[in-house]
């Protein structure tokens, strides 16, 4: 949606204008393109989150994740054990 906000703005188009064909809040598009006014393409990106840091490293998350996409006769783990 970002890009599609900036290909619009340069296509002369409205805020207002912009947010009725992406169906968005005008605040948003204003947003966005002030950011890419100001940083160009770096504006687009996702700013660094605060919050606590992750519990587990990606790694382990993608073993979980792995694992549980798996069937349970696939591990060798009884049916039963799945719950």
């Amino acid at each position: 949606m970002r890009a599609r906000i900036v290909l619009y703005a340069a296509h002369s188009l409205r805020n207002d204008e912009i947010a009725a064909r992406l169906d968005t809040p005008r605040q948003v598009v204003s947003k966005w393109r002030k950011r890419f006014f100001d940083q160009r393409l770096a504006g687009l990106g996702d700013l660094p989150r605060g919050g606590r840091p992750p519990a587990f490293p990606p790694d382990v998350v993608v073993a979980v994740k792995a694992l549980a996409c798996e069937l349970p006769a696939a591990t060798g783990v009884p049916p039963a054990r799945w719950h």
